[in-house]
């Protein structure tokens, strides 16, 4: 969990179970079925047929149809980030419920990251740089691994969690670090790969990785997806339930989704994959945010009485969906487009569709320091909602 993503390591949910007679539907987010498939199951079941496509004859339909469809699910992914982080805020920061060094996290993410970004935006229009405003696709991807990696590995520690299996510290180590590295390989590889991409419009930049250097790292890789392979072993020898869908998740995101990409020649199969992932990623993050704000839903049904249609926890999660579809929207094309229209800048320096541009960067790399700050340990809200039976 865009899941960081969110960091839901096992440091961020403690060593312990949060409530042992609480663990969800018995060790399952939703169920068996619904956590295989939409933590990383699904989506082999998408990407495999891809592999056998008949590309000169479906790829712009397929691509096309993905496209359309990620919209109304990768785009509410990072709205409901917004929905969950801001909700409450002045109390998150400011209040005295939340831990002092918590809070000044909800003032970084909250206040300070988004000024910050806001300030680099302006800097580079101001003096009419338009490769510095490029260099934001770049910061996005970069970004856009490490949230990956952090979700996948945060998926197999919640169901270990779950299933009240922990791994030992040395073991968790072993699984971070090489997240981490795949990230990081992944990384150098795209941006050797290609010297310039395209974003509506505006160029963008990749950052020259020397050679020498991606070969020490891809070794690292190799090394610790072993010991990675060692400690899933130990762990599925064990006498304690196996995390099948956490550990499913965990490699399908770090080797499919994000070294797959940038390790192979772009054939058809792979280009229309990554198209899909984002989609992918997205619904991975909402089984994890759905568990919770299902149970957010439900302690205010429990204090709500007499009870009605609309108090109802899942009508109201429906609910919850919906505003984060319309403001993901809001957020992503109305008020890009709105400003597109009505304000004038430089197109030849920085594309025809600069708005567009900055808020898909902006909504992209604030959504991974929120989703940083929400999702750990310390939080009380996650062992209030997360881990709860369903």
């Amino acid at each position: 969990m865009t899941i960081t993503s969110p960091s839901l390591t096992q440091e961020h949910l403690g060593d312990q179970p949060l409530d042992p007679s609480k663990a969800a539907r018995e060790g399952y987010l939703f169920s068996p079925l619904i956590d295989f498939l939409c933590l990383g199951g699904g989506s082999l079941l998408i990407f495999i047929p891809l592999m056998f496509l008949d590309t000169v004859t479906y790829e712009p339909v397929v691509a096309a149809t993905i496209l359309f469809l990620a919209h109304f699910i990768n785009s509410p992914h990072f709205a409901h980030s917004y929905q969950i982080f801001y909700r409450n805020f002045t109390a998150k920061a400011f209040g005295k419920a939340y831990a002092p060094r918590l809070r000044v996290r909800y003032v970084i993410a909250g206040i300070m990251v988004p000024a910050a970004i806001i300030v680099f935006f302006a800097a580079a229009i101001g003096s009419g740089n338009g490769r510095a405003l490029g260099f934001g696709i770049n910061i996005m991807l970069f970004f856009v691994g490490w949230h990956y990696v952090k979700q996948g590995y945060g998926m197999i520690i919640v169901d270990s969690v779950l299933k009240k299996a922990f791994f030992a510290p040395r073991d968790k180590k072993i699984l971070i670090v090489n997240a981490y590295l795949c990230w990081i390989l992944s990384w150098g590889a795209l941006n050797n790969a290609v010297a310039q991409r395209d974003m509506f419009g505006l160029a963008s930049y990749s950052i020259p990785v020397p050679n020498i250097l991606l070969i020490v790292v891809g070794f690292a890789t190799a090394a610790t997806t072993l010991l990675a392979l060692q400690v899933i072993y130990r762990s599925w020898r064990s006498d304690n339930p196996f995390p099948f869908n956490g550990t499913v998740a965990y490699l399908v995101t770090l080797y499919v989704w994000v070294l797959l990409p940038a390790l192979v020649a772009p054939a058809a199969f792979v280009v229309l994959m990554v198209l899909a992932t984002p989609a992918a990623h997205s619904i991975q993050y909402f089984v994890v945010v759905w568990r919770y704000q299902l149970n957010v839903e439900r302690d205010k049904s429990d204090a709500q009485r007499p009870r009605s249609l609309f108090s109802n926890p899942v009508s109201k999660l429906a609910y919850f969906f919906v505003f984060g579809v319309v403001i993901s929207f809001f957020g992503f094309w109305i008020l890009p487009t709105a400003l597109e229209l009505f304000v004038p800048y430089n197109r030849g320096t920085f594309g025809s569709q600069m708005f567009l541009f900055m808020f898909a960067i902006f909504i992209n790399v604030h959504h991974y320091f929120l989703d940083n700050v929400m999702w750990r340990r310390e939080n009380p809200d996650i062992a209030k909602y997360l881990l709860r039976a369903g």
